[in-house]
């Protein structure tokens, strides 16, 4: 699985770089790009986690149903300033502070999706997820 900022399509990528700018400016919080782009194989072994391989479930998304499968999707984590990396984002913020200001950027944010939470998962939605599975560009 690819952290590569230049795996994701460019406006995706620019929304990104802008999260992390944003975040850094108005919350005073280090953002790191933790996944971009998965390979249809990847998404397969995610999801089989808690399915048919040891482990808990870790996404809903099959091969194809995944907006990272086509660079359109990344996911963040906070760096602390020890340099390790955490999903705990310190007091007084949250997660909903950090997902404000993704989605006024544009993106869709994992934190308000109707099953599995993904607080730290942006994407840039497209118009048809089908049209992206025919080989259609977003």
């Amino acid at each position: 699985m690819s952290r590569d900022p230049d795996d994701l399509k460019p406006r995706v990528r620019d929304l990104a770089f802008a999260l992390i700018g944003e975040v850094q400016v108005r919350l005073k919080l280090t953002l790191v790009i933790t996944s971009t782009l998965r390979t249809m194989t990847e998404q397969a072994e995610l999801y089989a986690k808690g399915r048919t391989t040891p482990g808990p479930i870790v996404t809903r998304a099959q091969p194809g149903d995944s907006y990272h499968n086509f660079g359109l999707a990344f996911d963040v984590a906070i760096l602390k300033s020890d340099g390790t990396v955490t999903w705990t984002v310190p007091e007084p913020h949250s997660w909903a502070d950090i997902g404000k200001i993704g989605m006024g950027l544009g993106l869709t944010w994992g934190g308000n999706f109707a099953t599995v939470k993904d607080y730290g998962h942006f994407e840039l939605r497209a118009d048809s997820l089908v049209a992206l599975k025919s080989g259609l560009e977003a």
